[in-house]
C-alpha cells in the first residue's frame, strides 16, 4: 500500500476534485487521473504486462506519460524511460540490456523505433499513441478506455524495482541505474517534508522531460504534497506566462537555468500577473547573481531553490534563498544548499578520510534513496556503491555554516542543457573518424547551455577536417546534446610527465582555443 502509487490513491480519495495535471487545455482532477491510471494498469495486465516486467516508453512530454508512469508503479512493473533524441542504436541497446518486453510510443517517433526494434530480442508488445495504429500493435487510447477502473491488486515491497534510468557510461555503453519503490517513495516524502506549504495547494510548472530524473522527481513531489502539476512540452514564453496567471503557479523549474533569461527577454511577461510564484528552482550550482536578478525581476518576492543531486543519489542537498540573504552574502548564490533530511553525506579525500570545512572532497552519500546498483554491471556497481555509500565522483566543499558548493567533477563529465555527457564517450566516437589522431573533450561555459561540450583535436598528418564535415559526422554518430559545440585544432595535446592529458590546461586556455561550430538554433537540443 505505502509504495509509489499510494500518493495518487490517497489524493484521489482525499480531494478528488482538485486539479492534478494540466497540459495546455487538458485538465485532470485527481479522481479522473486515478481512474485513467487504473484503466491503463488493468488493460496492461490483460496483455500480460505484470509485476516484474519492464515497460519502456518513448515520448516527448505528454499527459499520457504521467498515466503510464503511475500505471507501471501500481503494477510493480519497471518503467524504462527513453530519451527521444537518442539514436536508434542507443535505443536498441537499452531495450536489449533492460530486456523490455513492452514499449509504449508516440506515432511521431515510429521511424526511429522501427529501426531500433529490428534486432531487439525480447520486445514482444508495442503500444502506440496516435491515429494510425500499425497491424499487430495496440492503441494506447483503447487501453485508456478500458472498462475496469478498479485498483490493481498487486502486492508491492520497497525493494521491488520502480524505474531504470539510463545514463551514458564512460565507455560509451549506457548504464542502467536501478531505483526501487522505496527510493522513489522516500524521495517524494523527503521533498514533501521540505516543501514550505503555501496557504493553498502548490502548483508546479515545468518543461523538464519526463524521461529524465528531474521531470519524474517533480511529478512525485507535487503528488506527495497533493498539488497540481502543470506540464509543458516546449518553452514558449507567452504560453508559460499565461499558464502561471491562469492556474496560480507557485513553483517553477526551468532546465537549464538560463531558460529564465529567455523568459525575461520576451517582454510580454509584463502583461501577466506572475506574483503567485514563490519558488523558482535552479539546479547543480548553475546560479549566478545575474541569473538571480533575472528570476527576481520575473517573480518579485520569490525565493530561489538551489539543489544538487544525481541519478544514483537523488538530491542530497538543497536550500531556499531570498534575495535578502543573497544581498547579505553574494557568494551564497553559488551554493547547492544544506544537507537534506533522510540523507548522510561525507566529503572525503582519495584515502576515504573526511576533509575539513573549506576543503574540496569527493561527495559520498548514504540514504534510503540511493540506487540499488547498475543493471548487469556488478563491477561498476562495486566501484560506485561501497558499504552502503555512493561514491559520486563529484567534488564539493562545505563552508562553516553548513552550505555545500559544487567545485568540480571528479568523473570526466560535462553537464550541458540538463544532460550528462561523458567525455570518453564523445572522444571514442570522434576518434573513429579517419582524420582524427586523438582528441580531448571538456566542458566550457556557454550562454545557452550553461556548459557546452568542446573538443580539442589533433589531426593525422596530411589530413584536413573542415567544420562542415565535422558537424555532419557528429550529427550522424551521436545524439544532438552530446555533440561538441566548440572545436579547436592543435598540433599536440598538453600532457603531464606520466603522459596523461592535462585537461585543466585546456580549460585555462579555453577562451583563446575554441570556435563555435554549431550556431544554428535548430541544432540546439533545447528541452
Amino acid at each position: 500500500m505505502y509504495q509509489v502509487g499510494f500518493f495518487l490513491i490517497r489524493n484521489a480519495g482525499s480531494f478528488p476534485e482538485r486539479k492534478a495535471l494540466v497540459y495546455g487545455d487538458r485538465v485532470f482532477t485527481y479522481a479522473e487521473l486515478n481512474r485513467q491510471v487504473n484503466r491503463l494498469s488493468n488493460a496492461l495486465a490483460e496483455l500480460g504486462v505484470k509485476k516484474g516486467a519492464r515497460l519502456a516508453f518513448l515520448f516527448n512530454n505528454d499527459p499520457d506519460l504521467v498515466m503510464i508512469w503511475f500505471a507501471a508503479q501500481k503494477l510493480g512493473v519497471t518503467a524504462v524511460p527513453l530519451n527521444p533524441r537518442l539514436r536508434c542504436e542507443d535505443i536498441r541497446r537499452i531495450l536489449d540490456l533492460s530486456e523490455c518486453e513492452a514499449l509504449i510510443y508516440h506515432e511521431s517517433l515510429r521511424e526511429v523505433l522501427l529501426q531500433a526494434k529490428e534486432s531487439c530480442h525480447v520486445l514482444r508488445l508495442l503500444i502506440c499513441q496516435g491515429s494510425n495504429i500499425p497491424e499487430g500493435e495496440h492503441s494506447l487510447a483503447a487501453l485508456l478506455a478500458h472498462n475496469d477502473d478498479s485498483e490493481a491488486q498487486v502486492s508491492l515491497k520497497g525493494e521491488d524495482e520502480s524505474v531504470l534510468l539510463f545514463t551514458s557510461g564512460t565507455t560509451g555503453v549506457p548504464k542502467g541505474v536501478i531505483r526501487s519503490q522505496q527510493v522513489i517513495r522516500d524521495y517524494a516524502l523527503m521533498m514533501a517534508i521540505e516543501n514550505e506549504n503555501c496557504q493553498k495547494p502548490e502548483v508546479l510548472l515545468t518543461h523538464c522531460p519526463l524521461f529524465h530524473t528531474a521531470g519524474l522527481s517533480l511529478i512525485m513531489k507535487i503528488t506527495a504534497v497533493g498539488g497540481t502539476f502543470v506540464l509543458l512540452n516546449r518553452v514558449v514564453p507567452q504560453e508559460i506566462f499565461k499558464q502561471i496567471e491562469k492556474y496560480g503557479v507557485t513553483q517553477i523549474m526551468m532546465l537549464p537555468p538560463v531558460m529564465y533569461q529567455r523568459l525575461a527577454e520576451n517582454q510580454c511577461w509584463r502583461d501577466y500577473n506572475l506574483s503567485s510564484v514563490v519558488e523558482a528552482q535552479c539546479t547543480a550550482g548553475k546560479c549566478s547573481l545575474e541569473l538571480a536578478n533575472i528570476m527576481q525581476t520575473l517573480f518579485p518576492g520569490s525565493r530561489i531553490k538551489l539543489s544538487y543531486g544525481s541519478t544514483e543519489t537523488c538530491a542530497p542537498t538543497s536550500t531556499l534563498l531570498s534575495m535578502g540573504q543573497v544581498s547579505d552574502n553574494p557568494e551564497r548564490i553559488k551554493t547547492v544548499g544544506k544537507l537534506n533530511s533522510l540523507v548522510e553525506m561525507r566529503l572525503v579525500d582519495d584515502n576515504g578520510k573526511d576533509v575539513p570545512d573549506g576543503v574540496p572532497g569527493e561527495a559520498i552519500v548514504r540514504s534510503s534513496m540511493v540506487f540499488s546498483g547498475y543493471l548487469k554491471d556488478p563491477g561498476l556497481t562495486g566501484q560506485t556503491l561501497r558499504d552502503g555509500w555512493v561514491y559520486t565522483g563529484d567534488m564539493l566543499l562545505r563552508d562553516q555554516d553548513g552550505y555545500y558548493y559544487l567545485v568540480d567533477r571528479k568523473k570526466d563529465m560535462v553537464k550541458t542543457g540538463g544532460y550528462n555527457v561523458y567525455a570518453q564517450e564523445v572522444e571514442g566516437v570522434l576518434c573513429d573518424h579517419p582524420a582524427i589522431a586523438e582528441c580531448a573533450v571538456i566542458g566550457v561555459p556557454d550562454k545557452t547551455f550553461d556548459e557546452a561540450v568542446a573538443v580539442v583535436i589533433v589531426l593525422n598528418k596530411g589530413t584536413t577536417l573542415p567544420h562542415s564535415e565535422l558537424t555532419a559526422y557528429c550529427r550522424s554518430r551521436m545524439a544532438s546534446f552530446k555533440k561538441p559545440r566548440y572545436v579547436a585544432f592543435v598540433e599536440a595535446l598538453p600532457r603531464n610527465n606520466l603522459g596523461k592529458i592535462q585537461k585543466n590546461v585546456l580549460r585555462e586556455q579555453a577562451d583563446a582555443l575554441f570556435q563555435n561550430i554549431f550556431n544554428d538554433n535548430s541544432e540546439s537540443g533545447l528541452l
